[in-house]
């Protein structure tokens, strides 16, 4: 995954100035014929969380793994990175670099999640289907942090990048701990922490009130499809339920002995989930 990062400079709309995104797409020329399948990470991670599940998903769909603005190895040094620019940088993604007028599945992980339903609601031209993987919907914003004094928030983020939590975090993603959360996985998920531009992207996206989509996701009209880890420990349980019984189009998939990413954990299952979706 990380020898196949491109890199994409884009103009969005409203914003300080151009946006050089990250990401992985096809390998070699597009053909045009499959869906396009679009992958949304979830906080402060990159798109190498999909490295177990994008290439089963290469042979059916035109796949493309986005680095979020402000996340992952896109350059966000000096930009502004809140919710709607998250959003924004997407948007011209599909435009200048999937294509104009081509619609899409987005497949939303945790935070990626919101993102995902904030597209789908407010641009429902771009987005054909939804896939929500244990997505964070329901939990707007990000509490008393965006009201820290920056310094204090600066150590938070020094907090975040350490050993011992990115560990403790590691740990509280699987179920199978002992087999996932391993010093690799570890080193991963840090691998973008160490960008010049890490802290002050994660600054501006605290100072921002973080991502407030609870409000829109009964607007979903896109068929969705919801997949959730049984032994999640980070989502409340019961949001699984909330999402069914609020969007009209949608479906539940509950993936036994797996915790809050089955993407890394149980991607077999997932992509077997995905390809059930466009009937294939």
């Amino acid at each position: 995954m990380a020898n196949r990062l491109q890199a994409a400079e884009l103009s969005v709309p409203g914003h300080g100035g151009p946006v050089k995104m990250t990401f992985v797409g096809p390998d070699g020329q597009v053909a045009g014929d499959k869906p396009v399948l679009v992958l949304l990470h979830g906080f402060d991670s990159s798109c190498l969380e999909f490295r177990r599940l994008f290439p089963l998903l290469e042979a059916d769909f035109e796949v493309y793994a986005l680095d979020v603005l402000g996340w992952g190895f896109t350059d966000s040094r000096g930009q502004d990175c809140g919710p709607k620019y998250k959003s924004g940088v997407v948007v011209e993604f599909l435009d200048k670099v999937v294509g104009g007028g081509r619609q899409v599945t987005l497949l939303g992980a945790s935070l990626g999640g919101a993102i995902a339903i904030d597209l789908a609601a407010g641009r429902p031209d771009l987005v054909s289907k939804l896939v929500l993987v244990d997505a964070q919907g329901f939990q707007d914003g990000i509490g008393a942090l965006q009201y820290l004094p920056e310094f204090l928030t600066k150590f938070f983020l020094e907090v975040l990048r350490s050993v011992p939590l990115r560990n403790a975090a590691n740990k509280m993603s699987y179920f199978e701990k002992d087999k996932f959360a391993t010093k690799d996985a570890l080193n991963i998920g840090r691998l973008h922490t160490f960008k010049n531009d890490w802290v002050s992207g994660n600054l501006s996206f605290i100072k921002s009130g973080g991502l407030a989509v609870s409000s829109l996701i009964p607007r979903i009209s896109q068929q969705t499809l919801v997949v959730w880890g049984d032994n999640d420990e980070i989502l409340p349980k019961e949001d699984k339920f909330k999402f069914v019984d609020a969007i009209p189009k949608s479906a539940l998939r509950i993936i036994p002995e797996c915790g809050h990413v089955p993407h890394l954990e149980k991607p077999q299952e997932l992509a077997f989930y995905v390809r059930e979706l466009h009937d294939l």
